[in-house]
């Protein structure tokens, strides 16, 4: 089984769309070619927004810290809201989860 393929910008710039910057190469030769020309983020200092699974926005976090009132906009509303689960707005209200947002 081949491993498959992907479409690399030879120098790193995505915003550089010029066929002769393209090249095709296997996603562990991508990935080479990334930690090469230092493009890798460390996964581990990854905040907020910059994580790609991340369902909020900084923005909403500060909105959330906004309207949160006790016992008349619940966690368990603005978590209704936001589609998420109500443990997770009680970590942001705590400044458990995005901590680095003030």
């Amino acid at each position: 089984m081949s491993e498959e393929l992907t479409v690399n910008h030879k120098d790193g710039n995505k915003l550089n769309n010029k066929f002769s910057n393209f090249e095709t190469i296997t996603n562990c030769e991508n990935v080479q070619h990334a930690s090469k020309l230092g493009l890798l983020k460390d996964r581990r200092k990854l905040k907020g927004e910059e994580v790609g699974t991340s369902k909020m926005s900084v923005a909403q976090v500060n909105q959330i810290r906004k309207e949160y009132i006790p016992r008349v906009n619940t966690t368990r509303m603005i978590a209704n809201k936001y589609g998420v689960d109500h443990s997770s707005i009680v970590r942001i209200i705590n400044h458990k989860q995005w901590q680095h947002v003030s």
